[in-house]
């Protein structure tokens, strides 16, 4: 169908609330999987494509694939770069037909990250491509709570959005990147202070591991896209092992098993997101 502005989408999505999610695909299959989910629930939806995969020789067959399968839904698919690392990255997404790009300066200094997020944004812009920034620091969970440092300051998100024109901010306010060791403790308060300050729609990495309560508490204060990736991929890593020692599939039906599972979990968190309620 017509691709909808991923953007109108969020706004949406923040002024239910509800939250639009962008899940990682690394391949035909994932990616199917998660087509098929926003398909049945009949919901815009994002799929990302992760910094590491663009340096995949097939990147660009990946996300003709995407587009093409995108085209015959009868919802609104949008394609972004999930954590791009510089002009080049952003560049290349742009120039494979991306409709929006992240770019996470979060590890500069303010100012650095301000000036290439802003260069960006003009590159982007020429092309009708929205951009995400990310300010403060959204760290590893492998290390949590020990790496919880560089929470978004609301003044500061105010200057950065006004400086550089993104279009939607991803925000640090305790979550992290991966497989949680301890139960993560999010700072809505401090959200809340940020979607006070700044009006357009606000992003959360670092979603595997959250609650559906703590989901819930976020996306009533101010958030409109989460992104999701380690649990697709853990979870269908473990109905493959599953399946294998319980007499092993065939070489075939791998793809299957993880298409169905990253289907079955994307299908959880759209229902968790009240993605379903927001109009096409």
């Amino acid at each position: 169908m017509p691709q909808k502005s991923v953007f109108d989408s969020l706004v949406l999505a923040r002024a239910m609330p509800a939250a639009i999610p962008a899940f990682d695909a690394f391949d035909a299959h994932s990616a199917e999987g998660i087509l098929m989910a926003f398909e049945e629930a009949s919901c815009p939806g994002l799929i990302a494509v992760y910094d590491k995969t663009m340096d995949e020789a097939n990147v660009d067959a990946l996300v003709a694939y995407i587009r093409r399968r995108a085209s015959a839904l009868r919802v609104s698919i949008s394609i972004i770069l999930d954590h791009g690392r510089d002009l080049r990255q952003c560049r290349q997404a742009i120039e494979l037909g991306f409709d929006a790009v992240m770019f996470d300066g979060s590890g500069m200094s303010i100012e650095e990250n301000l000036r290439q997020t802003a260069e960006i944004v003009n590159l982007a812009k020429r092309s009708g491509v929205f951009v995400e920034a990310e300010l403060g620091h959204v760290g590893d969970a492998a290390h949590y709570p020990d790496d919880l440092t560089g929470l978004t300051d609301p003044e500061s998100a105010v200057r950065f959005v006004e400086e550089t024109g993104v279009d939607m901010l991803a925000v640090a306010i305790g979550t992290a990147h991966g497989v949680y060791r301890n139960k993560p403790t999010l700072r809505v308060d401090l959200l809340r202070r940020i979607a006070e300050a700044v009006t357009l729609p606000l992003v959360l990495h670092g979603g595997t591991g959250l609650s559906e309560a703590q989901f819930k508490s976020v996306i009533t204060s101010g958030i409109a896209k989460v992104n999701v990736s380690t649990d697709l991929y853990v979870s269908a890593e473990s109905a493959i092992r599953s399946a294998c020692k319980a007499g092993g599939p065939s070489y075939l039906e791998l793809g299957a098993i993880a298409r169905d599972t990253i289907k079955a979990r994307c299908a959880h968190y759209l229902s968790v997101f009240n993605t379903r309620e927001i109009a096409q």
